[in-house]
């Protein structure tokens, strides 16, 4: 589960303790403070103010979160940021969680520009260098379409959960099918994209990525306990 705790509600937060099948909860936290938030995101400064706010309940209710998810913070910031000068609000709250809770703590700097749709003059204030996704060799189905599906808010299912803002990945609807059902090789769009990814017929979202990972790459396994062959992914499925 992915977020960024900014459009979050304490009620919110308080029914993701009773979820038992949660596995992980991952908080990106978009720039270190309030004018790194706002030029990022180009969201106003009463988000920054709500994450804050989120962040404080969170940790009220993890001292009495028995079998809690593993949870991590993803610092998204510029090249020039230094984890050990970090200070401020929203520093304060971050360091707290990982000290004192022993929460995950990362900081990420490399970005993409989403398969050619961003320009390096859009984020040239920011201080981050954008990398392209079209030199990377595709070959095979992309480990993302087997293990990181995403379910949207409205209950649609897409293949990626990384790159497909124009929704070509699109799997299905919970409320017309079960999640089962989607993920499934009698779900023809969902047999059709792998099958295709496996003939190196890619949608245009999936040849300009730069996060896409082969299914026949053994390097972005290594030192994982969470990944099964490519064999018994497909026989999960019902291939």
């Amino acid at each position: 589960f992915y977020t960024n705790l900014a459009a979050a509600t304490p009620e919110r937060l308080d029914r993701l303790t009773g979820f038992a099948k949660l596995a992980e909860i991952q908080i990106s936290l978009y720039g270190a403070d309030e004018a790194g938030f706002t030029a990022m995101t180009r969201r106003p400064a009463g988000q920054f103010q709500r994450l804050l706010a989120n962040l404080d309940h969170l940790a009220a209710r993890l001292p009495d979160w028995h079998d809690r998810p593993k949870l991590g913070l993803v610092l998204r910031v510029g090249d020039g940021f230094r984890l050990e000068n970090w200070t401020g609000n929203l520093a304060d709250r971050a360091l707290h969680l990982r000290d004192r809770y022993g929460i995950d703590l990362s900081m990420d700097t490399e970005y993409d520009d989403w398969g050619g749709e961003i320009a390096a003059a859009e984020v040239a204030d920011l201080g981050i260098t954008l990398r392209p996704g079209r030199a990377i060799h595709h070959q095979g189905a992309c480990i993302k379409a087997l293990g990181q599906v995403l379910v949207k808010a409205d209950g649609s299912v897409d293949a990626c959960a990384c790159r497909d803002s124009r929704n070509q990945l699109g799997l299905g609807q919970l409320g017309e099918q079960s999640l089962d059902q989607i993920l499934s090789w009698a779900n023809p769009r969902y047999r059709t994209l792998l099958e295709g990814m496996g003939r190196g017929n890619f949608p245009e979202t999936c040849r300009k990525c730069s996060v896409y990972r082969s299914v026949h790459d053994p390097r972005w396994a290594r030192g994982r306990d969470d990944v099964m062959a490519l064999e018994q992914a497909l026989a999960l499925i019902g291939k």
